[in-house]
């Protein structure tokens, strides 16, 4: 009888931390559901990196609530090689920025200034042909100009992840971006690594920055004052400050 009185206890409290979930999760939709009915929702994630509030708010929205966490997450990986790559590159040019604005010029803000309608249609039409930087341009274009609606900041999102998928540097970056800001280092890390070792700065830096912190990687001093010098090498006046303050740490 005992038992039986024990294993009904045990499925009320099942029972009881299941609705309790479901209650969580409910509020928190409904939450987020205000949140984007709302606020002035910008997917300031592209264009204002460092504007965190926001950041915050357009990950959750375009993405599913529900975090998972991925083994990967627990798993060491020996990045040490790929490290090496990227402060034994020899390239002292980051052009991708300015790949990147030339191409806002061409074929966007000029335009726009005519005719938005066809601009917009031309900067799809690039994008749907598999151009990188017009899909990182039109999501920019989407979040900036029309990011006030959950349904465009998916689509801005899902741009932007197809342009990081053809491997276009600055794409890749603001998604690591994303992830730091959600505090999933190990996502983020990935991400910068993967531009770094294309030679884009501001990769590089955030990088360092990982390191030096231990965020998602195994802490390195070292490691990090080398990929900063490197960025400042490109000219990056932040990585030439994080070189100062480290330099300390290395003593």
């Amino acid at each position: 009888m005992k038992n039986i009185f024990n294993t009904l206890g045990l499925i009320l409290i099942l029972i009881w931390a299941i609705g309790f979930s479901i209650n969580l999760v409910s509020n928190e939709l409904k939450l987020r559901k205000n949140c984007i009915n709302n606020d002035n929702f910008i997917a300031s994630f592209i264009v204002c990196p460092d504007d965190k509030p926001n950041l915050h708010k357009v990950f959750n929205a375009a993405l599913w609530p529900v975090k998972l966490i991925s083994i990967a997450d627990f798993i060491e990986i020996d990045y040490s090689s790929e490290y090496e790559k990227i402060i034994k590159n020899t390239d002292l040019n980051d052009q991708y920025q300015n790949d990147f604005e030339n191409f806002l010029a061409k074929e966007m803000l000029a335009p726009m200034l005519r005719n938005p309608t066809l601009a917009e249609n031309n900067l799809l039409r690039l994008a749907r042909d598999g151009d990188p930087i017009a899909q990182y341009t039109y999501a920019v274009y989407l979040s900036e100009v029309k990011g006030n609606d959950l349904e465009v900041i998916k689509e801005a999102t899902k741009w932007l992840q197809v342009s990081a998928k053809s491997g276009y540097p600055p794409a890749l970056h603001h998604l690591g971006v994303i992830y730091l800001f959600e505090k999933k280092y190990k996502k983020a890390h990935d991400y910068f690594l993967e531009a770094s070792l294309q030679n884009y700065s501001e990769s590089i830096y955030q990088l360092a920055g990982l390191i030096e912190n231990g965020n998602g990687i195994k802490q390195n001093f070292n490691t990090a004052f080398m990929l900063y010098l490197k960025a400042s090498l490109n000219g990056h006046e932040a990585s030439q400050l994080k070189m100062t303050e480290l330099q300390k740490k290395l003593k």
